[in-house]
């Protein structure tokens, strides 16, 4: 049993190798519309259709980030990243910047992809997954952060806005949550799957709602708190669903069809 354990965590190891915890940097070469194109020569298995990123305006005093970037499609010798603005750290007390990117500009993926967090139905899982950071150079967060950040408003089923939230204000990169097809390694930002790994579905009596954690939701007492939704109380069925157009997404991009990642 236990050979067959070990066996397992090796083999997800080696595979969650595949996604580059440093930040790569490119230098545009061609904008039109939204889409900004950049070399890939040299870094062409270290960028990955549904990463996210930052674009850099340089000049000699300063650089300044001027928008998201979002890989839609890696083809041949260059790849595509549709931008869009820079609204992660907001503030409106700050001037927006206005400046689009354009050719010499830079584009950044991959930062803080060292941090991630791990989403399982209970403990014994939620402790092999994090098995997985050994030698990756990955960071787990622990996940009683995000139940936290969950529990103070009440939030019992979490959605991609609610995990890009926690991921903008911890600074993380990464999500892994364990589903009936594996351990899906997600961007936070995009909430685009980057790879798929293999791990034999728990045969549980129990899960524990929204995912392992030691926090514990708060329900308020009010109609408001009774209402909202718990889906989650059903783990595998919840977060199935949550995947599932991600996950013909990625497949779709595996099997090298084409298909534009939105």
């Amino acid at each position: 049993m236990w050979q067959r354990i070990i066996l397992s965590i090796m083999c997800v190891v080696s595979a969650v190798c595949g996604i580059e915890t440093t930040p790569i940097s490119q230098t545009i070469t061609e904008v039109k519309g939204k889409i900004l194109t950049f070399p890939i020569k040299g870094v062409e298995h270290k960028l990955k259709v549904g990463q996210s990123g930052i674009v850099m305006a340089r000049s000699e005093e300063y650089d300044i980030i001027i928008a998201h970037a979002l890989i839609t499609r890696i083809d041949g010798e260059n790849a595509y990243a549709r931008f869009s603005p820079f609204d992660t750290i907001a503030q409106k007390y700050l001037p927006t910047p206005q400046a689009t990117p354009q050719s010499g500009d830079v584009v950044v993926f991959g930062g803080f992809y060292n941090r991630a967090i791990a989403l399982a139905p209970d403990q014994e899982s939620y402790t092999k997954i994090l098995s997985t950071a050994l030698n990756t150079g990955i960071q787990f967060m622990h996940i009683d952060l995000f139940g936290a950040f969950l529990a103070k408003d009440g939030i019992n089923d979490p959605k991609p806005k609610h995990f890009k939230e926690f991921c903008n204000a911890y600074s993380i990169g990464l999500v892994h949550i364990l589903a009936s097809n594996g351990l899906n390694i997600l961007d936070c930002q995009s909430f685009k799957i980057l790879e798929v790994l293999p791990f034999a579905k728990p045969e549980l009596k129990s899960t524990s709602a929204p995912f392992f954690s030691r926090i514990v939701n708060i329900d308020t007492g009010s109609l408001a708190s009774k209402l909202r939704s718990k889906k989650s109380r059903q783990y595998f069925s919840y977060y199935d669903e949550l995947l599932k157009d991600e996950l013909r997404e990625f497949s779709a991009h595996t099997a090298g069809e084409s298909v534009e990642t939105k």
